[in-house]
């Protein structure tokens, strides 16, 4: 494998490197990196090779998953560090490597929105033992500013529905896209001001530009995420809080600017413990919220650009105030469309029974299939309902991957036409069974087939009494049933009765979908039931006389088709000949026209020759008096003028 020899690599360089050193503790160090790099190479190798076994030959028939599995090609670590890499390096927006990127700038993107405005307007924070804390953090931010311009730089995008992966091309899109101007202005590096002011975090301000790239980032994790709602949910509140935020350092911003305790609007300092900072912000976080969110009373300004500043923030908090309630509200009613659906659908059930005057005992075991389905089968959810917005083979390639276990036990569908085996996975569709419910009963006539989830079933005696056998998950019934097979001595019908011992879950076909789908394959319907004779014939279920009469009829059913398709082509042939002798040789209409008739009786579907179909005694008749003779596919013979003259006479 490829990641040995890389770890046989990396050990033979330690081993130089340890050469040339002669230190017992240098010596030491390398010797416990080699085994790391030997446990790392043979990990890594152990994966890879997990990963290609444990390809499924029955999904890789149906699905382009797991073909696409053996042909990628894996990542080399070694080649990381390479010019080649990040010359020729491409990457595409909807892999999972730039949506963890997208995450990283985020982090320093929101960073740079909480810290830049604390640390412009408290002055607390430039303490000197702070000092190195933030330059580290201010400098990594702006190197991930930087690199993630050099990764949009190589960001593809589609056209024509093929993504671009021309490095050129990349680079001239981004470079005359409104994205390089908002990022180039976003690291522009204001802090060389420092030498003609003192030192203000208030220069970085313009890091706060890069924020648009948190609409990217929140558009993508609603993609990812299974919890699209409690996302949105996370997402507004943490943006409220960050608005709130801001006000409140533009609060005291102001306070500092009019004095402190210059009225009953600024920030009042009345004790030593108003001074400290962790009081101060605390203070005014407060008041922003209760400005923003009009929950409360706060003293009015005194000044005008103090009653500016209120106003804005009013008129502000009007619009926080109604986003926060419309939006949650909407949040809440989506959390709970499922159990409002499940309600509207009981409540529609238990009026129906009301009106309807349905026993108590009935009704009772309804409302426990309900409570069943609410609480212990959420799991059981109709693919057709859930996929519909998906395209018919994205569907039946998820379908097949999610009944995978399922399908392999059916022993019918093994070796089955992938195109017919798709259509049949679309049409299952799933059906609870309450406790002590009969699935089918001895005499029924079989309409269904079915596949057991989850759950135990019972095949019963005719008597109901004697327990036969058990059927648990995996199991396969009825399949014989449907398939309409000649000489089955049960006549299509079900030879016991099967019960559900508790709530099971149970995939159904239909015989109409069956059927449905198997009038596009005949391969694959000759199939099926030459398996369905194998396995009758087991059973000593197949009546031989059937099954040899059978094999007469289909061969005289295709014979007669072939022998009607060759007079069809016979017809038309003799369609042409006919038109042309109509202009030629008028005086023998009459004799066209009875064959004609002959040929329009051997193409019927049922046809005996009978002495009426002889040609008729000859009669003459004027050459001016012919009649129009019209033939059933033969078309016109023609009708012939008395001054028509043939050519050849």
């Amino acid at each position: 494998m490829s990641w040995q020899k890389v770890g046989q690599a990396a050990t033979s360089t330690l081993t130089e490197e340890v050469e040339d050193d002669g230190n017992i503790n240098n010596k030491r160090r390398w010797t416990l990196v080699q085994n790391v790099a030997r446990v790392i190479a043979w990990n890594s190798s152990r994966k890879v090779e997990v990963k290609e076994s444990d390809t499924d030959p029955f999904l890789q028939r149906f699905t382009s998953v797991a073909t696409g599995l053996k042909n990628k090609k894996h990542f080399k670590y070694k080649s990381f560090f390479t010019w080649k890499l990040w010359s020729e390096l491409v990457i595409n927006p909807a892999d999972w490597v730039f949506y963890k990127w997208s995450e990283v700038v985020a982090v320093a993107i929101y960073y740079n929105i909480i810290v830049i405005i604390v640390r412009s307007v408290f002055q607390e924070l430039h303490q000197s033992y702070l000092m190195p804390m933030w330059f580290v953090m201010d400098y990594t931010c702006d190197l991930i500013y930087i690199f993630d311009g050099f990764i949009r730089s190589r960001l593809g995008f589609l056209e024509q529905g093929i993504l671009v992966t021309d490095v050129k091309i990349l680079t001239c899109h981004y470079l005359m896209s409104r994205r390089f101007f908002l990022d180039f202005i976003s690291v522009i590096p204001l802090e060389i001001l420092y030498i003609f002011v003192e030192y203000n975090s208030f220069l970085r301000l313009n890091r706060v530009i890069k924020v648009t790239r948190l609409g990217e980032f929140y558009q993508d994790s609603q993609t990812r995420t299974n919890s699209p709602t409690l996302f949105r949910l996370t997402c507004l509140i943490v943006n409220i809080v960050i608005v709130i935020h801001w006000n409140a350092c533009i609060f005291y911003a102001f306070s500092a600017l009019f004095g402190f305790n210059s009225d009953g609007w600024v920030y009042a300092v009345t004790k030593k413990e108003d001074m400290w900072f962790a009081h101060k912000y605390l203070a005014c976080f407060y008041w922003s919220m209760l400005t923003l969110t009009a929950i409360g009373d706060t003293p009015p300004p005194e000044r005008v650009e103090a009653l500016l500043y209120a106003t804005c923030c009013t008129l502000c908090g009007v619009l926080i105030f109604a986003t926060i309630f419309g939006n949650i509200g909407i949040m809440i009613n989506q959390m709970n469309a499922t159990r409002q659906q499940f309600e509207q659908d009981l409540d529609s059930v238990k009026r129906y029974m009301a009106i309807r005057k349905v026993s108590p005992f009935l009704q009772e075991r309804v409302f426990h299939w309900f409570t069943y389905q609410w609480k212990n089968n959420k799991q059981s959810v109709d693919d057709g309902q859930a996929l519909a917005v998906l395209p018919e083979k994205l569907r039946a390639e998820i379908a097949i991957y999610v009944h995978l276990d399922t399908l392999k036990r059916v022993a019918l569908f093994k070796d089955c036409e992938p195109g017919l085996l798709i259509e049949l996975v679309l049409k299952l569709r799933l059906q609870v069974i309450s406790p002590g419910d009969f699935i089918c009963r001895k005499g029924e006539v079989g309409k269904e087939m079915y596949i057991v989830k989850r759950g135990k079933l019972i095949v019963l005696s005719e008597d109901g009494e004697e327990v036969l056998g058990t059927l648990e998950d995996g199991a396969v019934f009825g399949e014989i049933s449907i398939l309409n097979i000649k000489g089955n001595r049960t006549g299509n019908r079900r030879t016991c009765h099967v019960r559900s011992v508790g709530y099971s879950d149970l995939f159904y076909l239909s015989k109409v979908d069956l059927w449905q789908a198997l009038s596009e394959y005949p391969s694959a319907k000759r199939m099926l039931q030459e398996r369905g004779r194998q396995m009758l014939k087991k059973d000593h279920l197949l009546d031989e006389k059937d099954m040899a009469h059978e094999d007469i009829i289909v061969p005289m059913e295709e014979r007669v088709l072939s022998i009607a398709e060759q007079l069809s082509v016979v017809n038309a042939k003799m369609d042409a000949m006919a038109d042309r002798l109509n202009n030629l040789m008028p005086n023998h209409g009459r004799k066209y026209s009875t064959v004609g008739r002959l040929v329009d009786k051997a193409t019927s579907p049922v046809f005996k020759f009978s002495p009426k179909d002889s040609p008729p005694p000859k009669r003459r008749q004027s050459r001016a008096t012919s009649p129009i003779v019209r033939t059933g596919k033969l078309g016109k013979l023609g009708s012939v003028s008395k001054h028509h003259k043939p050519e050849f006479l």
